[in-house]
């Protein structure tokens, strides 16, 4: 997306605009790394709350697309 301003999406909408090469609001959250537990690592020490212990914490902390499988 360049200097098009596209209003905010829900999870699904942003998906289906970034998998037809359509402008979106941000990029979606997609995951598959495999050193996830070294980043909670990291982002503990750099401050993360100790009431974020799951996945699904976390991703509302900072406002992440919801987690599904």
């Amino acid at each position: 997306m360049t200097g098009t301003r596209v209003a905010q999406m829900n999870h699904v909408e942003r998906f289906r605009a970034v998998m037809g090469f359509l402008g979106v609001d941000r990029l979606p959250r997609w995951e598959w790394a495999m050193w996830w537990d070294q980043t909670i690592d990291r982002w503990r020490g750099e401050g993360l709350p100790a009431r974020c212990q799951s996945v699904f914490d976390i991703s509302q902390y900072f406002g992440l697309d919801p987690y599904m499988q």
